[in-house]
């Protein structure tokens, strides 16, 4: 704390260094109730210099009363006109401790990046303390472009104070858990908005679900869906069961975009995945009709990381690995994941490098191995890493990077 104010003290009188600053970060974990007032990271002078400020990063229990926050906001619209992102990430023990940037903040005109995070470890805020930040959210509405949001930001006491934002120019939307209990009840309880929240917006690029499990299916919400869904969707982050869904639904853009997946599959079953890479191959044979006789439609897939289930067999996993291959076997550059330890048990280095070896394009190959980590013996430990490393390297000769661990 002395560190971090004597630097803002620096910034309060050195308005020439002040103004070279573009980022900012105000970082307090300790309970703000206890301290005495000397021990604040508002230092209103500092912040009037930050004319060349680009983001700033709120971090813990930063506020000690209302009238600095009242102050932060006023200063932050007023000097700050350049600002382009603000983060807030909570990590209070007591909700009814934390303070949030307040409603002067509202209105930031160049806001064009919202992160609004939460790791709570008691009761969950109340909503008094969440309105100034759904303030910022409405007052620059039309500027965000990347968007994260806590789940509870969809809870009923919340949800209110801005539902019907539309984010006209959003491209990026992400969705974080805090880390408690409440996650699951949330989830349960938040569905509906939550998916209606997602498809008001189907002009998005970049869907981060976080894992978050969407416990009523999507058609059932929204039987609209179809192929003109999400007609941009450029990455996707996610259950495979959301993604089934999308996939079964035969979204173009899941041929035409997307060129960046990243399935969490720890908790799904075999079939899923099956589901999702046939009604991908479908999808491209319907799409192939509708072209010349000599064409045919080819994902545009780059890069995908896959998380798969602990139980998988070895004769599942080559299956689904071959299935991947028909959809993704000729655009495929990455290939990220934790591959299934049981299947892994009874897969020789040189049977694994048979199942990359038809991804003609493949450059990287970033492979972790549950299990590996338990061999005592480093130096035994970097000999089977490399093995592995070496096979694959010798049957994919576009690689130019590979790391196994």
């Amino acid at each position: 704390m002395r560190e971090s104010n004597w630097t803002l003290n620096l910034l309060a009188r050195d308005v020439e260094l002040a103004n070279m600053v573009v980022r900012l970060d105000l970082d307090q974990v300790t309970d703000t109730s206890t301290c005495q007032e000397e021990a604040t990271l508002i230092n209103l002078g500092a912040f009037a210099n930050l004319g060349s400020l680009r983001h700033i990063r709120l971090r813990g229990i930063v506020f000690h009363h209302a009238a600095q926050q009242s102050e932060f906001g006023r200063v932050l619209r007023e000097t700050c006109s350049r600002l382009e992102r603000l983060d807030w990430i909570d990590l209070s023990l007591k909700g009814d401790i934390c303070r949030w940037p307040v409603d002067h903040a509202g209105d930031l005109p160049g806001l064009k990046q919202v992160e609004w995070r939460a790791s709570i470890k008691g009761k969950p805020l109340r909503p008094a303390r969440r309105r100034p930040m759904t303030n910022i959210l409405v007052g620059s509405q039309d500027t965000i472009q990347t968007l994260s949001l806590p789940l509870f930001a969809f809870n009923d006491d919340v949800y209110p104070l801005w539902k019907g934002i539309c984010f006209r120019n959003l491209r990026s939307i992400s969705f974080t858990r805090s880390g408690t209990v409440y996650d699951d009840f949330l989830g349960m309880c938040a569905t509906e908005k939550f998916v209606q929240f997602i498809v008001s917006h189907g002009i998005i690029e970049d869907l981060d679900l976080d894992g978050l499990f969407i416990y009523q299916t999507l058609t059932e919400k929204c039987p609209t869906i179809g192929v003109n869904w999400f007609p941009r969707l450029r990455s996707f982050r996610g259950r495979a069961s959301t993604f089934k869904e999308l996939a079964e639904a035969h979204l173009e853009s899941l041929t035409t975009t997307l060129v960046r997946l990243h399935l969490l599959c720890q908790h799904e079953s075999t079939d899923t995945l099956r589901h999702i890479f046939g009604a991908i191959l479908q999808s491209v044979k319907c799409e192939s009709r509708n072209l010349a006789a000599d064409a045919t439609r080819q994902p545009v897939l780059k890069e995908i990381e896959m998380e798969f289930n602990y139980t998988m067999t070895p004769s599942s996993f080559g299956s689904i690995m071959r299935q991947c291959v028909d959809c993704y076997g000729e655009s495929l550059l990455v290939w990220r994941g934790t591959l299934p330890r049981m299947a892994m048990d009874d897969l020789l280095p040189a049977e694994l490098a048979d199942l990359f070896e038809p991804f003609k394009k493949l450059e990287v190959v970033d492979l972790t191995i549950p299990g590996l980590r338990k061999i005592v013996d480093h130096h035994a430990y970097r000999c089977l890493c490399t093995r592995y490393e070496q096979t694959i390297a010798n049957r994919c000769r576009m690689l130019r990077e590979i790391r196994v661990s």
